[in-house]
C-alpha cells in the first residue's frame, strides 16, 4: 500500500490528494489532503490551512507485551534445563 492508498483510506471523503509522503495534512472538510515527508513540512503545510487535521500514514507497532513476557520466560525455562544438564 502507498501513501496516497493510505491516505484515502483514513481520509474518505477526499476529492484531491497532492504531493506524496507518509505525513498528511487534511483541511477540516477532508476535501483536500496535503502528504509531505517530514513533519516539519506537514506543519508548514498546516500554517495556510484552517483548522487543519495531522495525520501519520505510517502507524507506529505496538509491541505485544504479552508475547514478549512469554518468549523471556521461555528463555529462563531453557537456561536453568541447560545448568542442570551441565551438572549431570
Amino acid at each position: 500500500m502507498n501513501f496516497i492508498d493510505a491516505a484515502q483510506e483514513r481520509f474518505p471523503a477526499v476529492t484531491r490528494i497532492i504531493g506524496s509522503g507518509r505525513f498528511a495534512v487534511a483541511a477540516q472538510n477532508g476535501l483536500v489532503v496535503y502528504l509531505s515527508m517530514t513533519e516539519s513540512q506537514q506543519h508548514a503545510i498546516a500554517r495556510g490551512i484552517d483548522n487543519p487535521v495531522f495525520a501519520d500514514l505510517v502507524p507506529t507497532p505496538c509491541p505485544q507485551l504479552k508475547d514478549d513476557w512469554e518468549d523471556r520466560q521461555r528463555e529462563r525455562r531453557e537456561k536453568r534445563e541447560e545448568k542442570f544438564r551441565a551438572r549431570y
